[in-house]
């Protein structure tokens, strides 16, 4: 397999109204990211979410001045039921950073699986979306972002966090091309 789909945290405290760190229009990603996972998967390509992973007392929410949010055995901290089932099926990483590949078998798995090409999509785009995808760059593979199933915190913060991706060498695409580029 020469392509994957990484999923980033589409938990309902970050995707759904109401949620504890709500990220704007996080839930009109939801089908687009559904249809990907689809994709994906009838390919036979592999597919990983992530998720934000808090204990109770995580020292983040008091350093980073945030809400308490995705806690271990929370309904904030679920997948979005949309996703739920195709996420059960799939490699899951969980991990409290804004780079999922520390301390987890993130890389272990795409290396185990031939993944060359890593398509990125999810919440929220200048945090976690950024930070794994710079960290998959940096460990040598081949990052794309589908530009239409990402959402930033604060729009023109995401628009800058885009054009720092694309000059470090990170490919924005819609989710119609990525689709066609997951392959086998």
């Amino acid at each position: 397999m020469d392509s994957a789909l990484i999923v980033i945290d589409m938990q309902n405290d970050f995707a759904l109204k109401g949620g504890a760190l709500y990220v704007p229009e996080g839930e009109q990603v939801i089908p687009v990211i559904l249809k990907l996972v689809k994709t994906a998967s009838a390919k036979k390509a592999p597919v990983v979410f992530t998720m934000d992973w808090h204990s109770e007392n995580d020292p983040e929410f008091s350093a980073e001045n945030w809400p308490k949010h995705c806690v271990v055995g929370s309904k904030g901290a679920e997948f979005v039921e949309a996703l739920k089932s195709f996420a059960e099926k799939s490699e899951i990483v969980k991990q409290p950073g804004h780079d999922k590949f520390p301390g987890t078998n993130l890389e272990a798995f795409l290396r185990k699986h031939n993944a060359k090409k890593l398509f990125f999509c999810g919440l929220a785009t200048e945090y976690c979306v950024k930070f794994t995808a710079l960290a998959a760059l940096a460990l040598g593979f081949e990052v794309f972002v589908v530009r239409d199933a990402i959402r930033p915190v604060d729009y023109r913060d995401g628009l800058a966090v885009l054009r720092e991706l694309e000059e470090k060498g990170i490919r924005a695409v819609p989710a119609e091309d990525a689709g066609r580029m997951l392959r086998l």
